[in-house]
């Protein structure tokens, strides 16, 4: 389930809508924040999209594009943030997927991977 997914990454209570694009290759997803009337600072938010990417391509094996859309008020839109799961293979990390084989392989990626350390782990 793809929206229990992102709803449990950080900032996910501000999930405002997915879009899936299934009908032809690439796979993608678009996920939509709505952080207006919030204290959410749009940076912090951006800042933490890779990290959230990496989350899902490692646990979807056929997404291959995300998109993050960041509605900041009511008149403006934040110029979406896309990731490539060719592109972070090639450049950050190869097979993201296999870091889902089990349960102390995924562990450890998000230790060594995408926190870094216990102390950047979200609450």
């Amino acid at each position: 389930n793809i929206s229990g997914l992102v709803g449990l990454l950080p900032y996910g209570e501000y999930n405002n809508g997915i879009e899936l694009s299934t009908s032809n290759e690439p796979y993608g997803l678009s996920v939509i924040y709505d952080i207006k009337d919030t204290d959410v600072n749009a940076t912090d938010l951006k800042q933490e999209l890779y990290n959230n990417a990496l989350i899902i391509f490692t646990l979807i094996e056929n997404v291959d594009n995300i998109e993050f859309v960041i509605n900041e008020d009511a008149n403006a839109q934040s110029e979406p943030s896309k990731f490539n799961r060719e592109l972070i293979e090639q450049t950050d990390i190869d097979n993201l997927y296999g870091y889902s084989k089990d349960l102390e392989t995924f562990d450890n990626f998000l230790y060594q991977k995408v926190y870094k350390s216990r102390d950047t782990w979200p609450n």
